[in-house]
């Protein structure tokens, strides 16, 4: 009876530690600021298509390829706040008084493009979320919503007091 109960007490202990060691468990990195030398907060993340790791950083928007830091600073230095996934691939920003995309035409130089660096130029406004759907992308501050087609048509919602704005509805 002491063998058999030795016995299953030995199966069921290896049965047990097989399961732990078969559970896969995915690596987490934590990357120092002098990793990606740049500035201590980071705001958003978005991946692009190419599976490009892009970081709205304090110092300017952070491009991560798995194996090597870059940094797209914006005009004046002003701080990116928010990055988005377009439908067309871009990777979008929103900072203070200006939103547009990173331009990676050439990988090795890539650099911020405005859409919209007039329209907000004499304003106080920071975008701090930017989302969409398959036809607009919705740029946001806390007083406005600026609606961009993907063509250069920006629309304006009249001043409000917005939140924390999101997309419903969509797969």
């Amino acid at each position: 009876m002491k063998n058999k109960q030795a016995f299953l007490l030995l199966l069921f202990s290896f049965s047990f530690l097989s399961l732990l060691l078969a559970q896969e468990v995915p690596k987490v990195i934590q990357f120092k600021r002098t990793d990606y030398n740049a500035g201590h907060q980071n705001w958003m993340s978005a991946q692009d298509c190419d599976g490009y790791l892009y970081v709205a950083n304090t110092e300017g928007v952070l491009i991560y390829n798995g194996f090597t830091w870059q940094k797209v600073t914006l005009p004046q230095q002003q701080i990116p706040r928010a990055v988005y996934l377009g439908k067309d691939c871009k990777i979008y920003v929103g900072a203070y008084q200006t939103f547009g995309y990173i331009d990676i035409d050439d990988r090795s130089k890539p650099f911020y493009r405005p859409v919209a660096d007039t329209l907000l130029q004499e304003s106080t406004e920071q975008v701090w979320n930017i989302f969409g759907n398959k036809e607009e992308i919705v740029f946001q501050s806390f007083s406005r919503i600026y609606k961009y087609d993907y063509k250069n048509t920006i629309e304006i919602i009249p001043p409000g007091n917005v939140m924390l704005g999101r997309t419903i509805g969509e797969t």
